[in-house]
C-alpha cells in the first residue's frame, strides 16, 4: 500500500512515534494499518478540536482506516457479505442470497457506479465516519466490510430487489443517498438487503388496551415489544387502560399496583434487549392520559432524585394532553381522576365526546381524587425542568388533524413524538422513515426566491425518497403480525427533514424572522406536494389505494393544511417544474393515494 494523501496532510499534526507506526505499517501494508490510522486520527482530534485543518486530516485519516480494511469493489465486499464464514468454519451470510444474486448479474455496472461517487465519502467528518463505523457498516466475522459508499449501493439495490425497478431509478436513488442529499431511517441502513430478519421500519405505536390490562395480555406486549426492538424499532406504548394503584382486580379483596410496575418491566426490556446485536440500546416512550390516577407516579419515575427503585430511567415518559385539562388549567379549576377500570372508555374518544364522558363521570362522583389543575400542571413543568421529560402531545389536536380520523381515536404517538398514527387490541401502527437534507440544495449568494434555492431537485428528490419508502412498506419484515396487518393496510409513511436552520444562515436569515417563516413555509409546503404527488401516483400505478383510504380526510379532499384552516404556501413561481397548483392536488388526492 503506498503512503496516502490522508497520511500526508495529517503528518504535520502528529507525534514522532505515530508518524513511525504509520510509516512501518501503513506505507508497508501491514494487517495493523488500520489501527495505526485510527490511533493517528484520534491524537489529531484530542490535541487539535478547534482547529480546522488538523480536523480535516484526521477525518482523512479515519476514513483511510475505514478503506484499507475493506474490500476495493462493491462486489468484493458484497461477495464476503454473502460467504461469511466464522471460526467454526459454517457459513453465516450476512447479506441474503437473493440480494448478492442480483448483485452479482450487473457486478460491473455497480461497481463502476460506486468508484463513480466514493469520493463523496471524504466530506465526511471523523465523527460521522466513527458513527457510521461503530452500528452502521456491515461487518463480518474478521472485521468492517463496508465503507460508506458501499452501504448507500446496498440500500438502493436492496429496495429494489423483485421490484422490477428500472435501472435508471436505482441509481438516482443512489446518487440522492450517496450525496447525502437525503437518507432512510435506521433501520433501512442497518438491515437492507441483510439475510435475518430484515426489519426496515423505524416507529411502532403499540396500544394496551383494557383487553391486554391482564397477565397475560401484558406480558405478551412485553414479548411483543422486545421482538420490535430487536428488530430496530424505537416504541411508543399508551398505558392509558392499566388499571391505577389500588383498583380493584377481578371483583376479589386484592388490588391493582398501577403503572409503574408495568413501565418498569418495560424499562428493563428496553435495557436488556439491544437492536442490531449491540448497535444500540432499545428505546421506549411511555404515554399516560393526564386524567389516569397515577399521573404523578408516572412523572416521578424520570426524577433524578428520590426513590431509586421508583424510577424508570430508562424510559421516555410522556403526556397525553386534553383540550378539557388545558381548559381547566386556564381557568384555574378543578382537575379529576378517573381509574380505567371504573371509568372506562375515556382513553378510546375525543373532542366533544371525550368532555361529555369525563364530565358524566365527574356527575356520577366517580372522580378517584381531584386536584386543582394548575398543581397538576405545574408538577409537569416541574418533571420537565428536573427531567428534561414529559414530552407533552395534544390528544385532540392529533385526533382533529390526523388522516386516519376514520378509524377511531389514536391513543398516542411514538418514540420521538413525531408520528401520530392509530393502534387497537388488533394492530399495532407502524412508520417508515426518511429525511431530506434541506442545506444540499441551497445556492448562498442569491435570494432563496430568486434562484438561491433548488425548489425543483428538493421536489425531485423527496419524490424519489417517497416512492422508494413505499418499497419499504412492502420489503420489510415484520417483527409480529399485528404490525404486519396494520403497515399493509394503511400502508404510512414519514417523510421528514433536517438542516432548517442552515438554510437560514445560507440565506442570513434570523430564526423566527418573517423571511424564515416564509421560507420554512416554502420548503416543507414543496416537500409535501411531491410527497403526496408520489402516492398519487403510486395509486394509478397499482390500481387502488390504500385500505383504509375511503372515509378519511384525504378521500374527502382535505389535505393536512386544510385541517389546520390554513391557505397552503404559492409554490408557483419557484421553478418546480411538475407544480399544478394546490387545487389540482387537492383533486388527485381525492381520486386516490397509496400511503397514509
Amino acid at each position: 500500500m503506498a503512503s496516502t494523501s490522508a497520511f500526508r496532510n495529517a503528518r504535520p499534526f502528529l507525534n514522532e512515534s505515530i508518524i513511525r507506526q504509520l510509516e512501518t505499517k501503513v506505507v508497508a501494508g501491514d494487517l495493523h494499518a488500520y489501527e495505526a490510522l485510527q490511533a493517528a486520527a484520534r491524537e489529531i482530534l484530542e490535541q487539535h478540536t478547534a482547529q480546522a485543518e488538523p480536523s480535516r486530516a484526521a477525518d482523512g485519516l479515519f476514513l483511510e482506516a475505514i478503506r484499507v480494511r475493506t474490500p476495493p469493489t462493491f462486489t468484493e465486499a458484497m461477495r464476503r457479505l454473502h460467504e461469511n464464514v466464522g471460526t467454526s468454519g459454517e457459513a453465516k451470510p450476512i447479506v441474503s442470497t437473493a440480494f448478492f444474486d442480483a448483485v452479482r448479474q450487473h457486478s460491473e455496472t455497480y461497481d463502476a457506479w460506486v468508484r463513480a461517487l466514493e469520493d463523496h465519502d471524504e466530506s465526511l467528518d471523523a465523527f460521522a465516519l466513527m458513527t457510521l463505523e461503530r452500528s452502521y457498516l456491515l461487518r463480518d466475522f474478521a472485521g468492517i466490510v463496508e465503507r460508506p459508499v458501499y452501504m448507500y449501493m446496498r440500500v438502493a439495490l436492496a429496495l429494489s430487489l423483485d421490484q422490477e425497478v428500472p435501472v435508471d431509478k436505482i441509481y438516482a436513488l443512489f446518487v440522492t443517498l450517496a450525496t447525502r442529499r437525503a437518507s432512510f431511517a435506521t433501520p433501512v441502513l442497518f438491515n437492507a438487503g441483510c439475510a435475518k430478519n430484515p426489519n426496515l421500519s423505524s416507529c411502532f405505536l403499540y396500544a394496551l388496551t383494557s383487553k391486554e390490562d391482564n397477565i397475560d395480555g401484558i406480558f405478551s406486549a412485553l414479548h411483543d415489544c422486545a421482538n420490535i426492538s430487536h428488530m430496530s424499532g424505537g416504541l411508543g406504548i399508551s398505558l392509558h387502560d392499566i388499571r391505577c394503584r389500588g383498583s380493584p382486580i377481578n371483583g376479589g379483596t386484592g388490588t391493582a399496583q398501577g403503572v409503574l410496575p408495568i413501565m418498569q418491566l418495560f424499562n428493563t426490556m428496553a435495557k436488556s434487549v439491544d437492536q442490531g446485536g449491540g448497535k444500540r440500546r432499545g428505546s421506549i416512550a411511555a404515554y399516560l392520559e393526564v386524567h389516569h390516577p397515577d399521573l404523578f407516579e408516572f412523572l416521578e419515575a424520570r426524577m433524578t432524585y428520590g426513590n431509586s427503585e421508583a424510577r424508570t430511567h430508562d424510559l421516555f415518559l410522556a403526556v397525553w394532553v386534553s383540550d378539557l385539562f388545558m381548559q381547566r388549567v386556564e381557568a384555574d379549576g378543578l382537575w379529576s381522576f378517573f381509574c380505567p377500570e371504573l371509568c372506562p372508555g375515556l382513553s378510546e374518544c375525543w373532542g366533544e365526546a371525550y368532555e361529555r364522558l369525563y364530565r358524566q363521570y365527574e356527575d356520577d362522583g366517580k372522580a378517584s381524587k381531584q386536584l386543582p389543575a394548575r398543581q397538576v400542571f405545574w408538577k409537569i413543568i416541574d418533571v420537565q425542568l428536573n427531567a428534561s421529560q414529559p414530552y407533552l402531545l395534544f390528544k385532540d389536536h392529533c385526533n382533529r388533524k390526523s388522516n386516519q380520523k376514520n378509524l377511531g381515536t389514536i391513543r398516542s404517538s411514538n418514540l420521538c413524538s413525531e408520528v401520530v398514527l392509530y393502534s387497537d387490541s388488533t394492530e399495532t401502527a407502524v412508520c417508515n422513515l426518511a429525511s431530506v437534507c434541506l442545506p444540499k440544495f441551497a445556492r448562498p449568494g442569491k435570494h432563496w426566491e430568486h434562484g438561491g434555492y433548488d425548489f425543483d431537485n428538493l421536489w425531485e428528490t423527496t419524490y424519489r425518497m417517497a416512492c422508494f419508502l413505499d418499497l419499504v412498506v412492502t420489503q420489510t419484515h415484520y417483527p409480529i403480525e399485528k404490525a404486519r396487518k396494520s403497515n399493509l393496510r394503511h400502508r404510512p409513511l414519514g417523510l421528514g427533514t433536517q438542516g432548517l436552520a442552515d438554510c437560514f444562515c445560507a440565506f442570513n436569515l434570523p430564526w423566527g424572522s418573517a423571511q424564515a417563516k416564509e421560507l420554512d413555509e416554502a420548503l416543507h409546503a414543496c416537500v409535501y406536494h411531491a410527497a403526496i404527488t408520489a402516492s398519487s401516483d403510486l395509486a394509478v400505478d397499482h390500481g387502488a389505494s390504500y385500505e383504509t383510504f375511503a372515509g378519511s380526510p384525504a378521500s374527502q379532499g382535505l389535505l393536512q393544511f386544510d385541517l389546520w384552516e390554513k391557505e397552503p404556501y404559492d409554490l408557483a413561481g419557484l421553478g418546480i417544474q411538475k407544480f399544478r397548483g394546490w387545487s389540482d392536488l387537492r383533486h388527485r388526492a381525492k381520486q386516490g393515494l397509496r400511503n397514509t
